[in-house]
């Protein structure tokens, strides 16, 4: 549409570059059982990549797994990790024709159960094992989430594509707890 045409023109105008993130809901999770449900997420998820394709968007990244907030009160199942790399493999098709990258964020376990540490972010894309899906390394998350942040960032190295930086409270770098030495040096 016209509106996301010109947000595109107005960042080609100031230099800047476009990433777009977007969140799942339970109306449309690509893990859900039910074929509707997930086809409505590749609904949703195909007229993101069309807005985002609208403004110049490179990058589609965010929760794209599994619906934010939404519990099922027990571990993902092999069923979850089926449906949700099928739906998401015939999306990043689409994402591909758009000239965008699929960049799967996992969550910590306060906000998500399906994907909680770069570990499982790798194993789902090396499941749906397509050139425009990978996967994005947020400090906040890993923070909470991993044993090793840098040991665990280094083991996405073939999947990574974009990246989110922040302190563990959300806040400016260097004003809390994360180790940025460690991190800079592995993304290095």
């Amino acid at each position: 549409s016209q509106e996301y045409k010109a947000l595109g023109g107005k960042l080609r105008d100031l230099g800047l570059g476009a990433t777009a993130v977007t969140v799942m809901s339970p109306e449309c999770s690509p893990i859900s059982a039910d074929a509707k449900v997930r086809q409505a997420a590749v609904d949703r998820l195909k007229w993101v990549l069309d807005r985002g394709a609208e403004f110049g968007a490179e990058v589609l990244c965010g929760p794209l797994h599994s619906p934010l907030g939404v519990f099922s009160g027990t571990a993902p199942t092999a069923d979850e990790r089926k449906r949700g790399a099928e739906t998401l493999r015939r999306v990043a098709d689409h994402a591909a024709a758009a000239n965008i990258t699929l960049a799967i964020e996992y969550l910590n376990r306060f906000e998500a159960y399906f994907l909680t540490t770069a570990a499982d972010a790798v194993k789902l894309a090396d499941r749906i094992d397509h050139p425009a899906c990978g996967v994005m390394w947020d400090t906040f998350h890993a923070h909470i989430e991993e044993k090793d942040p840098a040991a665990a960032l280094a083991g996405m190295k073939r999947r990574l594509v974009h990246v989110h930086l922040s302190e563990n409270d959300r806040g400016t770098p260097g004003t809390g707890q994360v180790n940025w030495d460690a991190t800079f040096s592995t993304l290095r």
